[in-house]
């Protein structure tokens, strides 16, 4: 199963986690981002490296998800989203 396949299954079908299908979720920030929102209703540890990739996703995650501020590091740089600014940085890889 891929990304989208794993979430909907996680979703729709099992309507709980996944644990068979978090390495392929974990490929993508949208499906990390939610599957911690709808399925896990708290982080996903695993899926963090990859949304801290994807600006818009690191955004959405610290203010939703986390409820702080988001950093981690990844490939020796740094991404972080303050959640009372809004403001971030996430470096292109």
């Amino acid at each position: 199963m891929n990304a989208k396949e794993s979430y909907k299954h996680a979703f729709n079908v099992l309507k709980a986690p996944f644990p068979e299908g978090e390495a392929a979720i974990a490929t993508s920030a949208s499906y990390s981002f939610y599957y911690a929102l709808n399925v896990l209703k708290s982080p996903f540890q695993l899926g963090e490296k990859t949304i801290a990739k994807d600006s818009e996703y690191s955004h959405r995650y610290a203010k939703d998800i986390l409820k702080a501020t988001f950093a981690l590091n990844v490939n020796g740089a740094y991404t972080t989203v303050d959640v009372e600014t809004n403001k971030g940085d996430c470096d292109e890889f």
